[in-house]
């Protein structure tokens, strides 16, 4: 076996090699699947040795992996396993898929903004920080080579901590230690030629933080100058704290990366002149005797600060606990002793005294299946220590906050606080919510279902419409639930701010926590702050006609008075983070406008067919068989709109219809040979295309069609197929290894998949429900996805589908909305609407194309106004974030 690897090649009789990704000056890395976990994808890292390098190669193997034995952080790799074989060194690691921060940066081509640099400053804080810290044998890790090429952002978002070669440990005590190399020019400090401590890591993050804020490494960075990049001139105290993190003289860096973080973390408390981080309430530096505002300050002279330094005040000193006359043991001494039942319970009150709550932090965050945000931890933390679990999470629209609930049913479930959870949900998305809380959460609910027996459970989702039925709102009533989480709980009260029958029916349930969770809670009416405040804590605001005295101006009645007022109060029961304030890089889309496709001969007779033989078994029926109807007639009537092979293959699996002779005409035509019009316009559309691509098509038998059409298309395309569950794996190995890959997506793939690696999306089919195409674009339009996404339609000229999609597109402007604000559209217009069976209803009532254009016209009216209006309510999202600004 040679240290140098083959595509194809079985390392171990385990690792099969798929291709070399990255090669530096000691080692090759390679990216294998593993022949034992099926879909599992490694990272062989090859050391090669020689007779001059070995040595010091191997040294550099060794320590890698004991830095990754030692220390486990979300921000390092997991080693798999390690091992050697004839003349090469290996180490398994977890295989990281995204780009380092010097691909990212592009050599200064696309610096980040400052918001960026500083999460990303704060990240790295935290992993080094932790190596930093000694373990159980006293051991600590400096990382002594950081630099934008050893930092890999994956493609959700984290940063990873690559490569290392360079650790140095430093045992028994010690604070540095020789170092292994001399590291990268412009980001090495400079006495990492010989020896490295903290301090060495510190030089290296605020080098670092330069390049990736101006594209330029410190060396080449003007002493004394400011620093810019091409989103121009940094903040005073940040290019101070970059100075001074990068001074040639460690002992004047900072201390530790403990007290950079604190830096980066309050900025406004660093020195604009020398990077010292100051006390709050410090009006001088206490190290270079300049004022706040970075002026020098002659009141305070420099001879008398220079020997203090905030950042680094020795730690106090207190007076040790004199054990020895603690009652407990006082009573142990007795002749005679306590039960040992007593002494049991004694021990474990003394155990609850020291725990500090959630003043230590989340403890279930390792139980989560996803990782999480900063702005989303900060969220949870401040709703369980200062709102008690009885608060709203107020994020806008894609900050996650499905997520924050579940974290905080998870510490609650964790520490033992809560056992039955009750979760309102909006009509539609109850499957939707159970799937993200088994998947991300780790915890599975019971969906209450009208349409069969139900039995009771501990953990229950329900539509909110559902549960205040006069029939079933007792079942709810009559309990007592621990927590109770309603989702999209603008649709508790009206604009006005009164409640709604759901707003009624939540604030008469027994519960001991309650979370509501909405992007907007102000509509129109500064009114609805009221009603929504007042479920969660009554009282908190004086009564109605005087908070809309104290609070609305008199002037403009859409505008709040006594703004840090109402800002202070709101605070402590609402939390709201807004897009703009995080670190998240939120993707682009657009609608890609494709014209409708004409049909042939064949497929023109065929969907006129279909259209004539649905009305007729259709015309003349009363309300006794409309469950047939919509079961069989609207899927038909749907499947017409995508191909006549789709509709001779739901004739023929209907015997009480391809007995009758207009079905029968319909099957004659629906069976003949030949490629559709749509079926070429997909495959030439797929040819212009030079990426991976999903194509959502419900029909089985059209995908598995248009995947052999594909299969022998010229030049062939590598195609996969997922139409179950059980395609679920196969599938998306083959389209994700593929950088031209197509996915036919069938309706699974709609729900719960993270699918950002692809931006390519193509509708085949227009589905009657507009929140079904909201779901398939949020597979792709999510956080982590590094391309705009692009959204293409097909829709054949003169059929109901063109019709639809005229609606979506220009009544709707559905394509223009984030995922989550079409529900958002939607409940403006009247909650009893079912938008699927009023179309169909439409298609049947109106025969002639005219009128039924006429009828679409009307429906497209109202989602006109309903956007409208959504509008209008963003305008209300407006004033809340103003209220949290001012």
């Amino acid at each position: 076996m040679s240290s140098v690897l083959t595509v194809g090649q079985l390392l171990a009789e385990r690792y099969q090699i798929e291709q070399q990704v990255a090669s530096g000056g000691q080692a090759t890395i390679y990216l294998a699947s593993d022949r034992r976990i099926p879909g599992k994808r490694w990272a062989i890292k090859v050391y090669a040795t020689s007779p001059a390098n070995e040595a010091q190669t191997r040294e550099q193997w060794r320590s890698e992996i004991e830095v990754l034995l030692r220390r486990k952080h979300r921000a390092l790799p997991r080693l798999g396993e390690h091992f050697e074989a004839n003349g090469g060194l290996y180490s398994v690691l977890d295989y990281l898929e995204g780009q380092t921060l010097e691909a990212l940066i592009a050599g200064g081509a696309a610096c980040a903004s400052e918001k960026t640099a500083l999460a990303w400053a704060l990240d790295l804080t935290d992993v080094l920080a932790s190596l930093h810290r000694p373990d159980a044998d006293n051991l600590r890790f400096i990382y002594a080579d950081l630099k934008p090429q050893n930092v890999m952002r994956t493609s959700d978002g984290r940063l990873f901590l690559v490569d290392f070669g360079s650790a140095r440990a430093l045992r028994n005590g010690t604070s540095e230690v020789a170092s292994l190399r001399l590291g990268t020019p412009g980001f090495a400090a400079p006495e990492q030629g010989r020896i490295v401590s903290e301090r060495t890591d510190v030089y290296g993050l605020g080098a670092t933080l330069a390049f990736v804020l101006t594209g330029r490494t410190i060396d080449q960075l003007h002493a004394g100058a400011p620093l810019a990049g091409p989103q121009g001139t940094l903040s005073r105290a940040l290019s101070a704290l970059i100075r001074r993190a990068t001074l040639p003289d460690p002992a004047h860096r900072y201390s530790s990366m403990e007290e950079m973080e604190r830096a980066l973390r309050v900025l406004d408390q660093v020195c604009v002149v020398c990077g010292t981080l100051m006390r709050a309430e410090a009006r001088f530096c206490p190290s270079c005797g300049a004022r706040r505002d970075g002026l020098v300050a002659s009141a305070a002279p420099r001879s008398q600060t220079l020997h203090y330094r905030s950042g680094e005040l020795p730690p106090a000193t207190y007076e040790q606990d004199q054990l020895e006359d603690h009652p407990v043991l006082r009573r142990l001494r007795l002749p005679t002793t306590v039960p040992l039942s007593l002494v049991q319970l004694r021990m474990e009150a003394e155990r609850l005294a020291l725990d500090r709550g959630f003043e230590d932090g989340l403890i279930a965050r390792e139980a989560l299946n996803i990782d999480t945000y900063a702005h989303q931890q900060n969220a949870v933390l401040k709703m369980l220590r200062e709102m008690r679990g009885n608060g709203i999470f107020a994020d806008e629209v894609g900050l996650g906050k499905t997520i924050e609930a579940g974290m905080v049913l998870k510490e609650l479930l964790v520490r033992g606080l809560v056992r039955n959870v009750l979760v309102l949900v909006r009509p539609g998305t109850a499957e939707q919510w159970k799937a993200e809380m088994l998947e991300k959460i780790n915890e599975l609910f019971d969906v209450y279902d009208t349409k069969r027996k139900w039995k009771a459970s501990d953990r229950v989702i329900v539509s909110m419409d559902t549960a205040k039925q006069e029939n079933r709102r007792q079942q709810f009533l009559s309990k007592s639930f621990d927590l109770v989480i309603v989702d999209e709980a603008h649709r508790l009260y009206r604009k006005n701010g009164r409640y709604t029958a759901v707003g009624e029916f939540v604030n008469k349930l027994q519960r001991k926590y309650l979370l509501l969770l909405t992007a907007t809670p102000i509509r129109s009416s500064l009114a609805e702050l009221y009603d929504l405040v007042a479920l969660v804590r009554p009282g908190q605001f004086p009564r109605r006609e005087e908070f809309m005295r104290r609070y609305v101006d008199a002037r403009n009645p859409d505008r709040a008075a006594r703004r840090q007022e109402l800002k202070s109060l709101l605070a402590e029961v609402m939390i709201r983070n807004r897009r703009r304030d995080s670190a998240i890089r939120f993707p682009h889309k657009r609608d890609v406008v494709v014209p409708s496709v004409p049909m042939d001969g064949i497929e023109q007779r065929c969907y006129e067919a279909v259209e004539r033989a649905i009305r007729l078994d259709c015309s003349g029926s009363d309300g006794a068989n409309t469950f047939e109807r919509v079961s069989t007639y609207r899927p038909l009537l749907q499947a017409a709109c995508v191909s006549r092979f789709a509709i001779g293959d739901f004739v023929e699996s209907r015997q009480t219809l391809r007995a009758q002779p207009h079905w029968q005409a319909v099957l004659a035509l629906a069976h003949q040979p030949g490629v559709d019009s749509k079926e070429r316009a997909l495959l030439e559309q797929l040819q212009k295309l030079d990426d991976r691509v999903i194509v959502y098509v419900e029909n089985p038998l059209v995908a598995q069609r248009l995947y052999r059409l594909l299969l022998v298309s010229q030049p062939p395309m590598d195609v996969a197929l997922y139409l179950q569950q059980k395609d679920r794996q196969d599938a998306l190995k083959q389209f994700r290894q593929s950088r031209r890959g197509v996915l036919l997506a069938g309706r699974p793939v709609e729900e719960s998949l993270n699918l950002q690696f692809c931006h390519l999306v193509i509708h085949y089919d227009i589905p009657l429900d507009p929140t079904r195409l909201e779901q398939r674009i949020g597979r792709v339009h999510r956080l982590g996805q590094q391309h705009e996404v692009s959204i293409f339609a097909l829709a054949s000229k003169g059929t109901f589908a063109e019709h639809l999609l005229y609606l979506y597109r220009h009544d709707l402007r559905l394509f223009d909305l984030e995922v989550g604000e079409l529900g958002m559209v939607l409940d403006e217009m009247d909650e009893n609407l079912n938008f699927e069976s009023k179309l169909w209803e439409l298609w049947l009532k109106y025969p002639e194309a005219a009128d039924q254009v006429n009828a679409l016209n009307r429906i497209g009216n109202k989602l006109a106004q309903a956007r409208s209006d959504f509008e209008q309510t963003m305008r209300g999202v407006a004033e809340i974030n103003d209220i949290f600004e001012g």
